[in-house]
C-alpha cells in the first residue's frame, strides 16, 4: 500500500531595483556664468567632474624616489571628501589653451602668448553639485505556483516524487528619457515606465526516484544502501534582456539528470554518497555586455564632440586625426557634421533607429554632445553543458564533531556563445570602413594613437573572439 502526500505552492515575490550613477560636478555661483564655465563644461561633460587629489609631501617620497612606485606611504591619508552645496574659492592661473580662457592680454594667440604672463588674480567660487549621470529602474513580479507528489511503497523502501512548476514574470523597466539642456539624465529615469515588458513564462518538471534497499532483499549487515535517480527541468526568471538588435531573449533554462548510490556505516554515524550528473542550459549570460556597448556608443563619438563644443577648427583637428605616418587609413569627412553623420551610420539602420544615435547641444557648449539611448537590458548569452561526478563522505566520531570530505570533478563545454553580437560586429566594422571612420583617430583631444577600428578591435572583437573560442 502507498504512503502519498500532495505539496502545493503559491507564492509572488515583487523585485524593484534602483539603479544610480551619480557624480559630483562643480557650479559657477556667479551669474551670469563667467570665464570659469569654460574648463567646466556641460553636466554631461567630463570636464566638471570634482577630482580627489591628495599632496604626501617630499617626507614620504624614499631616497631614491624615481616613480609612484617609490612612494614610502607611514600612515592613510586623511582625504576630504565634499559633500553636495558646499562653496570653494579656486584661483584660475595660466591656462593650456590661452585663447580659451580669461587673464590672458588681449590679442594673445598660441604663437604670440608668453606662459606665466597673464593674470593669475582671476578668482571664481565654485560650489559642488551631485548630477545625475544616468539611471536605470525595473520591478520585477514573479509569480510562482507548484505542486509536489510523494508516494512510497514496498515499506517505504521506494520513495518517488513528481512535481510541477510554473513561473511568470512581468517586468516594467524605463529607458533613457534623454537628458535635458545642461546635459544631466532626465530625471524620470528613476521612475518606472507606463507600460511592462511582455510576460516571462515558463514551466518545469521534476522526477526523482529513491530505493532503499531492504536487508531481506540483499543483506549488507550493518550498511544501508540506496540508489537514486533524479531528473529536473530548470528555468530562472530574469528582468528582461535584450541582444545587440533589441530582441527579447528567454530566461535561462535547461535540464539536470543526476543518478548516484548512497551508503550509511555504523547506524548512520558514517556515511557515503557518489553521484554522476550531467547539466544542460541555454540563454546564459556571457559576461559581453561591456563589449556590446563598445559598438552602440564608441568612444570617438563622445569625444568628437568635445573637440567641436570647445570650438577647434576642423580643418586643423581632422589634419592631426588623418596624419599618415600615424593613421594609414585616413577618414573621409569634411566637417563636423559629415563626421557625425558617418558616426551614425555605421551601425545597421535598425540598431541606429532604436538607439536614437544622436548629437544634441548641451549648455554651456554650444556644439554637439553624443548621446544614444541605452538598451536596456543588454546581454549576449551562451549554452553550456557539464557532467561530471561527485562524492561526499560525512563522519560523526562524536556528538558533538562532525566531519566532510567532498571531491568533485566537472567538464564544462559552452557552446553558442553571443551568436547575435558577432553578427553585429562583422556588419559593424564592414560599416566603419564604408564610412571612413575605421582609421580615424577617436581621441584627438588628448592626442592618443587609437583609432575607432583599433577601440573596437580591443575592447570588442577580440573579447568576443576569446569567448566563441571556448565553444
Amino acid at each position: 500500500m502507498a504512503n502519498t502526500s500532495f505539496t502545493g505552492l503559491w507564492n509572488e515575490q515583487t523585485i524593484d531595483n534602483l539603479t544610480l550613477n551619480q557624480r559630483f560636478i562643480w557650479d559657477s555661483v556667479d551669474a551670469p556664468r563667467t570665464a570659469a564655465d569654460i574648463f567646466t563644461g556641460n553636466d554631461a561633460g567630463g570636464r566638471r567632474n570634482v577630482n580627489m587629489m591628495a599632496y604626501l609631501t617630499d617626507s614620504l617620497l624614499g631616497p631614491e624616489f624615481q616613480s609612484a612606485g617609490d612612494v614610502r606611504l607611514t600612515e592613510h591619508t586623511n582625504a576630504f571628501v565634499t559633500e553636495p552645496g558646499q562653496q570653494y574659492l579656486f584661483s584660475w592661473n595660466d591656462h593650456p589653451r590661452p585663447e580659451l580662457g580669461p587673464g590672458v592680454p588681449e590679442g594673445s594667440t598660441l604663437e604670440t602668448y608668453v606662459p606665466g604672463s597673464g593674470d593669475t588674480s582671476f578668482y571664481n567660487t565654485f560650489s559642488s553639485r551631485l548630477s545625475l549621470n544616468s539611471a536605470r529602474r525595473n520591478e520585477q513580479v514573479i509569480t510562482s505556483e507548484a505542486l509536489a507528489w510523494q508516494s512510497k511503497f514496498w515499506n517505504d523502501n521506494i520513495v518517488g516524487l513528481i512535481g510541477w512548476r510554473t513561473d511568470e514574470s512581468i517586468n516594467t523597466g524605463q529607458a533613457s528619457l534623454g537628458r535635458g539642456p545642461e546635459g544631466s539624465a532626465d530625471p524620470g529615469q528613476t521612475q518606472l515606465a507606463a507600460a511592462s515588458d511582455p510576460v516571462i513564462e515558463g514551466s518545469t518538471r521534476t522526477n526523482s526516484v529513491v530505493v532503499h534497499i531492504p536487508d531481506e532483499l540483499i543483506d549488507f549487515g550493518s550498511t544501508n544502501v540506496s540508489l537514486n535517480w533524479n531528473e529536473s527541468e530548470n528555468f530562472a526568471p530574469e528582468s528582461t534582456r535584450r541582444d545587440v538588435r533589441g530582441n527579447i531573449l528567454a530566461s535561462p533554462a535547461g535540464e539536470t539528470k543526476e543518478y548516484g548510490i548512497g551508503f550509511e556505516f555504523k547506524d548512520g554515524a558514517i556515511s557515503l554518497r557518489i553521484s554522476k550528473f550531467e547539466i544542460s542550459s541555454d540563454n546564459e549570460d556571457a559576461n559581453l555586455t561591456g563589449a556590446a556597448n563598445v559598438i552602440l556608443s564608441p568612444l570617438g563619438a563622445s569625444r568628437w564632440g568635445f573637440i567641436e563644443a570647445e570650438g577647434n577648427p576642423f580643418d586643423e583637428i581632422i589634419a592631426q586625426a588623418t596624419d599618415p605616418a600615424r593613421f594609414p587609413e585616413p577618414g573621409t569627412s569634411n566637417s563636423y557634421a559629415e563626421l557625425q553623420q558617418a558616426i551614425r551610420s555605421y551601425l545597421p539602420p535598425a540598431i541606429e533607429s532604436l538607439i536614437n544615435a544622436r548629437y544634441e547641444p548641451a549648455l554651456p557648449d554650444p556644439g554637439a554632445t553624443f548621446f544614444i539611448d541605452p538598451i536596456i537590458g543588454l546581454t549576449a548569452t551562451r549554452s553550456f553543458t557539464a557532467e561530471g561526478y561527485e562524492a561526499e563522505l560525512v563522519g560523526n566520531p562524536t556528538r558533538n564533531l562532525r566531519l566532510t570530505l567532498n571531491v568533485g570533478q566537472q567538464e564544462t563545454v559552452t557552446s553558442n556563445t553571443a551568436p547575435v553580437l558577432a553578427e553585429v560586429a562583422a556588419v559593424v566594422v564592414e560599416g566603419m570602413q564604408r564610412e571612413g571612420i575605421w582609421g580615424l583617430q577617436d581621441a584627438p583631444d588628448n592626442d592618443a594613437d587609437a583609432t575607432f577600428g583599433s577601440r573596437l578591435n580591443s575592447n570588442t572583437l577580440i573579447p568576443l573572439a576569446t569567448e566563441r573560442a571556448k565553444d
